[in-house]
């Protein structure tokens, strides 16, 4: 009986081995790009761009590294706007500690009121509770760390209609001051702000580094009240939110859809407004489709349509369409090698299953080096099997291998006797 689990074992390690190197071959992969690094940090890493998401499957389980040696070299995915941390915000109330007129000009200063003591304060965002009914006005910001050296912020506006109201100013950076001064521009009238906050949300700082924005692809079509925009997707990017480009005054009503190229109807994602108002004492905008205001939303569909009323008004001269979008980040171990590269686009690639994907959230923390990606190689199309055309041997030779299996399993037992038992 030894001797036949001996063989059975022998024989099943052979196989495996045989097996597993037929499902991991280089021929399946029909592009790639070399990953340009130079520091000597263990772990790189690098961002997809449009033209992998363009070629590579959608779930990306295609992906591959490999060394100067043709190695694989395993990897994890990482994709920050995924993480459970993204819908985290701190805030902080605002007191009044000052408030004087110099010529027109209302100036009003605010001390953070911290929650813990030696810990910084973090913003990136003001809100203002005012209970005017309808106002419009022109602020400047400024920020101080002992309350008499000022740094100036931003200008910008804040204003309520009887349609729109902005309440609330995005300071671009993440800040640490305690002392918040807001300027009301010829505010004779004396604006009351009742209450005012400085927020800090984590989610807007976490997706700096893995957002992008480019030009979009799209037609244009006015058809009846409506005007039509149909978005090419063929980078399957993941659209965060659609900018409207136009030096128009608007507000309209849009309805926003989407539908792959194997599906016949779209779908409806979601409805909204977008306005934009440019007079000269004036301002309001609003001229962003966001994909994700309520939720970690996003679409890679290949087609998105979306449909604006324009009631009775002439269709928006658009200009220009924008979109922004995510994008995911590659991590690898540096093995020594002096040369990697990506591959991407097997249609018969399958996700990898590398022990470095269980610690991933340890290697977030250590340093790693951003690398960048070179121009697009196609691979020899002559030693690429194609599903769609050639025959795939791997099963065949799986179905071998394991009939050979059993073939010496019978032999051995047969041989054996039984004289073991």
């Amino acid at each position: 009986m030894k001797k036949i689990s001996a063989g059975l074992i022998l024989i099943l390690i052979f196989s495996m081995n045989v097996i597993g190197f037929a499902q991991e071959s280089l021929d399946g992969w029909m592009y790639f790009k070399k990953i340009n690094h130079n520091t000597s940090d263990e772990y790189k890493s690098f961002f997809l761009d449009e033209e992998v998401y363009r070629y590579a499957k959608r779930d990306l389980s295609d992906i591959r590294i490999i060394n100067d040696k043709d190695e694989f070299i395993p990897y994890y995915i990482f994709n920050k706007y995924l993480m459970s941390e993204r819908e985290v915000n701190v805030e902080y109330d605002l007191k009044e500690i000052l408030s004087y007129m110099k010529k027109n000009d209302q100036y009003v200063d605010f001390q953070i009121v911290s929650k813990e003591d030696n810990v910084d304060v973090l913003g990136n965002k003001l809100e203002f509770e005012i209970e005017k009914d309808y106002f419009l006005k022109d602020i400047k910001i400024y920020g101080s760390y002992d309350n008499e050296k000022w740094d100036f912020i931003k200008r910008d506006n804040i204003y309520r209609t009887n349609e729109a109201e902005k309440l609330n100013v995005s300071l671009d950076d993440v800040y640490k001051f305690t002392y918040y001064r807001i300027v009301l521009i010829n505010d004779v009238e004396k604006t009351f702000i009742k209450n005012s906050k400085l927020l800090f949300n984590k989610r807007e700082v976490a997706y700096k580094d893995y957002e992008r924005t480019k030009k979009a692809n799209y037609s244009i079509e006015n058809k009846g009240k409506d005007t039509i925009i149909l978005l090419n997707n063929e980078d399957h990017l993941m659209i965060k939110d659609i900018k409207i480009i136009s030096d128009d005054n608007f507000k309209r009503n849009y309805s926003l859809y989407y539908k792959n190229h194997n599906e016949e109807a779209y779908n409806l994602f979601n409805t909204g407004e977008i306005y934009q108002i440019k007079l000269e004492n004036f301002k309001a905008e609003e001229n962003k489709i966001r994909l994700n205001e309520f939720s970690n939303s996003f679409l890679s569909s290949d087609e998105i349509k979306i449909l604006i009323d324009n009631k009775d008004n002439k269709p928006i001269n658009i200009k220009e369409i924008e979109v922004s979008y995510y994008i995911d980040k590659v991590v690898f171990k540096d093995d020594g090698s002096n040369d990697y590269k990506v591959m991407f686009h097997n249609k018969g690639g399958k996700r990898p299953d590398y022990d470095i994907e269980t610690y991933k959230s340890y290697i977030e923390k250590e340093k790693q080096e951003i690398c960048s990606l070179s121009y697009l190689e196609k691979r020899d199309v002559k030693n690429i099997q194609k599903e769609d055309k050639d025959i795939n041997y791997k099963p065949i030779l799986n179905t071998i291998i394991i009939l050979i299996s059993i073939f010496l399993l019978v032999v051995i037992i047969k041989k054996s006797g039984f004289k073991d038992i």
